[in-house]
């Protein structure tokens, strides 16, 4: 993954909770700063960082899904939707 933000770190060094957790910090933190500030610099620094946060939330949650799809592959070879 290609980090848009410099502070976002490795990402992946982090457990599920405490990635969530920052995810939700960040959203409130952005929220107040779009409120409070105005300034879309601070903002479009935020989204940059959530956007990073995100990216890794959703990279966990590809690895599940392929995890689970070779875990299972039995069942999809025996349900064959068309």
């Amino acid at each position: 993954m290609t980090s848009m933000h410099p502070f976002s770190g490795d990402l992946s060094k982090l457990s599920d909770d405490e990635l969530y957790k920052a995810i939700n910090n960040l959203y409130d933190r952005l929220k107040k700063a779009a409120y409070l500030s105005h300034d879309a610099r601070t903002t479009e620094q935020l989204q940059f960082l959530l956007a990073d946060y995100q990216e890794e939330k959703a990279r966990r949650y590809r690895v599940e899904q392929e995890k689970f799809a070779e875990k299972n592959k039995k069942l999809t070879e025996v349900i064959d939707i068309k």
